[in-house]
């Protein structure tokens, strides 16, 4: 009868249904029932029913035994196991535990386990958050986050993994990369004096040495003199960059 607009909202690959009138009169609220995980919403015109399409993907960790000359896959278990997305994991420095990231609780949040996937824990509890990176920074006791929230906004922060404490270090910005000896993280800009990567001083909290304008993905390289970067643009391939100096160059070798 068009008084109202359903809609989809929330945390992507965690989306649930939300209603509210269309004249925008009072707030939107959630819609009670199995609305979770939903990409896409349709209701017939001149019925009361709803039709919606549901995510159910769901990403897992898996350590490899690789044979000696690396080629062949020896054996494959998967560790720390749940039913939603685990993702983007990485041994401590010690080899001791692993930080992830798992929608586990209901929103992507940072966790932690052994180097065998066993006791595993929450580490945060963020609210309003859309995505969430962790690295490990130059120790086994403290990871850099870097969080985007429902609203668009981004920050970076230290997270304590004894304690749980949080302490933020920066607000418009998104860390995509460390340096090698943990001194340096590679933050993606959100405001328009710092759209760009950076280099960002984690003592001093200086944002320098800035990348090309539409830099996306940066990792150093690994004697530390120079960084290897995607491009935003059209401009396919892998870049280098010299922390050294003004060279800036394509690699050319087939990918």
């Amino acid at each position: 009868d068009g008084k109202e607009i359903l809609f989809t909202g929330g945390s992507l690959g965690y989306m649930t249904l939300w209603r509210m009138p269309a004249d925008g009169s009072s707030k939107p609220q959630a819609v009670n029932g199995p609305f979770q995980r939903i990409e896409h919403i349709s209701i017939p015109r001149d019925s009361w029913k709803l039709a919606y399409a549901v995510d159910l993907s769901d990403a897992n960790l898996w350590r490899l035994s690789l044979a000696q000359n690396g080629l062949h896959v020896r054996s494959a278990d998967r560790l720390a196991a749940s039913s939603l997305n685990d993702e983007e994991p990485q041994y401590s420095l010690d080899g001791k535990l692993i930080v992830f990231v798992s929608g586990r609780s209901g929103t992507d949040q940072v966790w932690l386990s052994s180097a065998d996937g066993e006791d595993v824990r929450q580490l945060t509890h963020l609210e309003g958050v859309d995505i969430v990176h962790a690295f490990w920074a130059g120790d086994s006791e403290r990871l850099l986050l870097g969080v985007q929230y429902n609203n668009g906004g981004t920050s970076g922060f230290w997270l304590d993994v004894k304690t749980q404490k949080t302490r933020e270090l920066w607000k418009d910005g998104m860390p995509v990369s460390l340096s090698r000896d943990g001194r340096f993280a590679y933050v993606r800009g959100s405001r328009p004096e710092r759209s760009s990567v950076w280099r960002v001083d984690l003592k001093t909290g200086e944002w320098k040495d800035p990348l090309p304008p539409d830099a996306w993905y940066v990792v150093e390289t690994l004697d530390g003199r120079g960084v290897l970067y995607t491009r935003r643009s059209e401009a396919e391939g892998i870049f280098y960059q010299s922390l050294k100096d003004d060279e800036n160059w394509r690699i050319e070798a087939p990918l």
